[in-house]
């Protein structure tokens, strides 16, 4: 089973994954440890448009949140099955899920299923996860946790044992139904699908 830990401060800034190298911030095992706050920002980065399958879609998205500005987003959707998919750009498994992100999201968007993303990386490499939703295509709405990968964000975002990739479902009336942690055994597209649909049929 493999996943990312998320925590803080293991290293230099050179060492981030904002550099073109994209060195992981996480390494299994470790536990979070404490940070201090990031700025927040409501601001909506720049758009650039997905090419995903060759095909014309619209434009990718991503906005600065802290819980409960998110909490507010999440709000917006009561009526519909929600499925969150908290990820990084440092963590191999989250990208290796993402794309079935974006299909389930076509699959099963007009049957009253809404995706949205939260990205565990830091503010300041907001252009690097843009640059990564238009790589996969994620024409869904997509928010950045202001507080990066740190052990606030885990605790404020409620991330299992601190693990990525994270998933939850939320009901039509914004109530967690499921909640698909890492630490709990390997995470396979199969099992996200499932979680939405026993949902989605209450």
């Amino acid at each position: 089973m493999i996943f990312c830990v998320i925590f803080w401060g293991c290293g230099s800034a050179e060492q981030s994954p904002s550099s073109a190298t994209g060195t992981s911030r996480a390494e299994q095992g470790d536990p979070p440890s404490p940070s201090a706050e990031a700025p927040v920002s409501t601001e909506i980065a720049h758009d650039f448009p997905s090419t995903a399958g060759n095909q014309a879609a619209p434009s990718v998205r991503v906005e600065v949140v802290d819980e409960n500005q998110f909490a507010e987003a999440l709000a917006r959707y009561k009526g519909q099955v929600v499925l969150v998919d908290y990820w990084a750009t440092w963590c191999p498994s989250c990208l290796e899920l993402f794309p079935h992100t974006v299909e389930l999201s076509r699959k099963m968007r007009d049957k009253g299923v809404a995706v949205v993303s939260v990205s565990l990386d830091d503010p300041e490499d907001t252009d690097l996860v843009l640059k990564k939703l238009k790589e996969m295509g994620a024409d869904f709405e997509n928010f950045l946790c202001s507080y990066g990968a740190s052990a606030k964000a885990v605790d404020a975002f409620d991330i299992t044992d601190g693990a990525l990739p994270h998933y939850k479902v939320f009901d039509r009336e914004g109530k967690l139904r499921k909640t698909l942690a890492s630490s709990a055994g390997p995470i396979t597209p199969q099992l996200i699908e499932k979680a939405v649909e026993e949902v989605l049929a209450e």
